[in-house]
């Protein structure tokens, strides 16, 4: 009961290796009334011909959802008794994990087929984590409606209350940012990421503060406040070059070197209505990270 309440989809890696002649292999999962066969038929060596077999045996609910294998969401509604053949994109040789579970609202009535998280050492964590990302690839797909239909009833059961775990809460605001951003509600994200960056300053944490700064700019010369990202920018160059985070830097200089978005009053982001510099945003900006000056 625990499992099911704790971890509701299975990751399984499914070895898929080139060899001589191609052959198929079988092993049936079964957790509750949750039964599977899943059929592995090795590609010839050199030759895309490989597939996966997928058979749902039983089920509650009548059908089974495939969710994710290897990079692909096919999202693959299987009835009980049918099978769904995945073959790979060449080349097939590799390892596939894939996710999948019964076809019935999130609780800790819905079976999964588990042989990875058992071993796994935080599987809640990891649950915690996979579902920020997986909600973040959603929404820059435009697909977060199909997000919170599978997986609102299971975010809004593991959740956490606020300040048991500083950085979830931070990647939950996060990921709320870009659902902003995406709806065109720069304000709300600009807040969020106003907060944590003062927090995160305050703190002397210094790797999560080059995110979410970049973060905050981006989000800015979105909304066509330009002006805004200035001194934000400046701070930013001086501390990820004194830190030597080439990542950072390099980041930096693909945000400012994309044409549709661009920083300064001669050369104004296209939807902003007014791009004024004034004197105060050419400032030296105080460095909230710099060790404190001997008398």
């Amino acid at each position: 009961m625990m499992l099911r309440r704790l971890l509701q989809v299975f990751l399984i890696a499914l070895p898929f290796l080139g060899i001589q002649s191609a052959f198929a292999q079988t092993k049936n999962y079964v957790n509750g009334n949750f039964s599977i066969d899943v059929t592995a038929s090795h590609p010839c060596e050199g030759s895309p011909n490989g597939f996966i077999n997928f058979k749902i045996n039983t089920a509650d609910g009548g059908s089974a959802v495939l969710v994710l294998i290897g990079a692909d969401f096919p999202s693959e509604i299987i009835n009980v008794g049918d099978t769904f053949t995945y073959t790979p994109t060449s080349p097939q040789a590799g390892t596939y994990e894939f996710i999948i579970r019964e076809n019935i609202p999130a609780g800790p009535l819905r079976n999964t087929i588990n042989t990875f998280a058992e071993s796994y050492h935080t599987p809640m964590q990891a649950k915690l984590e996979s579902l920020l990302e997986l909600e973040t690839v959603r929404l820059l797909a435009g697909r977060h409606a199909e997000f919170v239909a599978q997986y609102a009833p299971m975010q809004a059961e593991l959740a956490l209350p606020r300040g048991e775990w500083i950085s979830h809460d931070m990647a939950r605001d996060k990921v709320a940012a870009l659902q902003a951003v995406c709806a065109g509600d720069y304000k709300t994200a600009e807040e969020l990421f106003v907060r944590w960056d003062r927090w995160l300053t305050e703190h002397r944490d210094l790797h999560n503060w080059f995110e979410i700064r970049l973060r905050l700019i981006a989000c800015h010369m979105l909304a066509g406040n330009a002006a805004k990202s200035v001194p934000l920018t400046k701070q930013l160059e001086e501390r990820a070059w004194k830190a030597r985070d080439w990542l950072t830097m390099h980041r930096i200089a693909r945000l400012l070197d994309d044409e549709s978005v661009t920083v300064g009053a001669d050369n104004p982001t296209p939807n902003a209505k007014e791009q004024i510099v004034t004197p105060d945003d050419l400032k030296p900006v105080d460095d909230p990270f710099a060790a404190p000056r001997r008398a």
